[in-house]
C-alpha cells in the first residue's frame, strides 16, 4: 500500500468565517462543493487560536459540514466500509 500524499494546511483567508459557512451550507445540494468547502472549513479551524490541530474533532463547523457531506451521499457508512474493503483487493 503506498503512502498519501502529504496535505498542507494553508492560513486562513481574511475574513472567512467557518461558522457562517456551516450554517448556510446546511441547504446544498452540491456533494463536490461541500467536500471542497469541507477544507477550507478544517484549514480555518486548524488556524484558530482555540481550536488548534490537536482539537479539530471538536469544532462545531468542521462537524456541521461532516455531517451535511454524509447526509448528501446517502449511503450507510458501515455499507460503504465493506464495499470499500471488497474493492481494495
Amino acid at each position: 500500500m503506498s503512502k498519501p500524499d502529504a496535505i498542507t494546511i494553508h492560513a486562513p483567508e481574511p475574513g472567512y468565517n467557518r461558522f457562517k459557512v456551516a450554517r448556510d451550507i446546511q441547504n446544498a445540494c452540491n456533494t463536490s462543493g461541500v467536500a471542497r468547502e469541507l477544507i477550507r472549513v478544517i484549514e480555518n479551524a486548524a488556524h484558530a487560536p482555540q481550536c488548534g490541530r490537536g482539537r479539530l474533532t471538536h469544532d462545531p463547523a468542521v462537524a456541521a459540514v461532516i455531517d451535511k457531506l454524509g447526509s448528501l451521499m446517502r449511503l450507510d457508512p458501515f455499507e460503504a466500509h465493506a464495499e470499500c474493503a471488497r474493492r481494495a483487493v
